[in-house]
């Protein structure tokens, strides 16, 4: 089994605020998959009887795709204790403006698996953790 995470461990890759004045900073995701997609407008998006493709686009959106490495119980619960909120701010590093950048997102569904009383302490560990966050 792989080194469990710790809270201790973080490096403020990923940091998140609900206020957007006080950081703290998540655990380091074992994977991030970054997506950028286009939000238009429904009724004047479209093909036209052409075939000619006719956009409103209003908005651009971020997205992070993360999975991260073993957690015991006690730190998978701070982790979802600072995700909580409807909204919350996320620091990171943005591959479309080539820079850190401080969003206000959402979080999607979240996931994992429980591996009860598997640690040498006792502790509940969870694996295969994984959650999306989404720009508002």
């Amino acid at each position: 089994m792989a080194v469990t995470y710790t809270m201790a461990n973080a490096t403020g890759i990923l940091q998140v605020s609900d206020d957007g004045v006080t950081w703290e900073n998540l655990p380091n995701p074992s994977e991030m998959e970054w997506q950028v997609y286009d939000l238009d407008a429904g009724g004047s998006t479209g093909r036209t009887l052409d075939g000619s493709m006719q956009r409103d686009r209003v908005a651009i959106k971020e997205k992070l795709v993360m999975s991260f490495p073993p957690m015991v119980a006690s730190d998978m619960q701070k982790v979802l204790d600072l995700i909580k909120n409807q909204f919350f701010y996320c620091k990171y590093f943005s591959l479309r403006t080539g820079a850190v950048r401080t969003a206000l997102m959402y979080v999607g569904d979240r996931s994992a698996k429980a591996y009860y009383k598997y640690t040498s302490d006792g502790s509940d560990l969870y694996t295969d953790i994984k959650f999306n966050f989404i720009e508002k």
